[in-house]
Order: structure tokens, then C-alpha cells, then sequence
């Protein structure tokens, strides 16, 4: 495909998480002014907050600004390591008998959905007519760019989680 059609193919993209994160913090405000914010809504914002990164990437995106293949491939790593950790922790829960899973592993199914949609995302960012819109090239020094965003997903992932840490033991 030529760069006028990967061009309109990331736009369209960008438009679309644009979308997704107006959408899902709209239902919560409006759910908010409907019913009243109560407690668990805070917590919420919190838990959800990292959703909200989906805005300026989708901007950066849809320029095609080299700091939205970078916010991008950050973000759904970060997204990634979450579904990985919390299957991990499931399946340790359910191994020890903390927890019983009533659904019968049904709700794996869909877990494992998200991580092939994550994944999808990752690897289509990583191929080089989209890393080339970006202005990402090669040169004599090799980009070496899984530790670079691995790294800064895991500090994301770590920041979040001592966000949420923080909030409840404040309660």
C-alpha cells in the first residue's frame, strides 16, 4: 500500500480511539449526573484513568506524530502486561482455592480476546510502512524499541497500580 493510504488508514485509527475513550468516560459521566456520583466513583476514575492516555495519543496518531507510535505502543503494552498479570493472578487464585470461579473459565475466553486485540495493535504498529509514517526509521544505530517501551509500560504499570494503592488506604 503507498503512504496516502496508510496516511488515511491511521487516521481513521486515530479517530476511533478517540471515540472509544470519548464514549467510555461519557457513559461514566453521564451515569454520574444521572444517578449521582458516589463513592466507588472516584476509585473508578482511578482505576479507568489510564484510558483517559488514549486522547492525546489519538491526537498524536492522527498527526502522525512520532510521539504517538511511541504513546501507542507504551499504551497497549501497558495494556498487555495488565491482562497477563491479572490471568496470572486469576489462575493463582483459582489454583489455591482462594476463589472459585463460578462461571467456569468462560471469562478466560474473553480475556484472551483482549490480549489477541493488544497484540494485533502492537504488531501493526511495529511494521514499517506504519513505523515510516511516523518517522521512525532504522538508521546506523539500531531502534531498539521493545525494551524501550517495555520499560516505560512497566513504570506506567507501576505508577497506576501505587495511584490506586494510595487512594484506597487514603479512604
Amino acid at each position: 500500500m503507498n503512504r496516502r493510504i496508510w496516511k488515511w488508514l491511521l487516521r481513521g485509527y486515530a479517530v476511533i480511539l478517540f471515540l472509544v475513550a470519548a464514549s467510555y468516560f461519557g457513559y461514566y459521566y453521564y451515569v454520574g449526573i444521572s444517578w449521582g456520583l458516589r463513592d466507588g466513583a472516584a476509585g473508578l476514575m482511578i482505576s479507568d484513568g489510564p484510558l483517559l492516555l488514549l486522547v492525546p495519543t489519538a491526537a498524536a496518531v492522527f498527526m502522525r506524530h512520532f510521539s504517538g507510535w511511541w504513546m501507542h505502543m507504551i499504551f497497549f503494552s501497558y495494556l498487555l502486561i495488565g491482562k497477563l498479570i491479572g490471568i496470572a493472578a486469576n489462575l493463582f487464585l483459582l489454583s489455591t482455592g482462594l476463589i472459585v470461579d463460578a462461571e467456569g473459565g468462560t471469562n478466560y475466553f474473553v480475556e484472551v480476546n483482549y490480549m489477541l486485540l493488544y497484540t494485533a495493535a502492537l504488531f501493526l504498529f511495529s511494521l514499517k510502512p506504519v513505523r515510516n509514517q511516523f518517522g521512525l526509521k532504522k538508521g546506523r544505530r539500531r531502534m531498539f524499541y521493545p525494551f524501550w517501551v517495555g520499560g516505560a509500560a512497566l513504570l506506567l504499570y507501576a505508577v497506576h497500580l501505587t495511584a490506586i494503592y494510595v487512594y484506597f488506604h487514603l479512604i
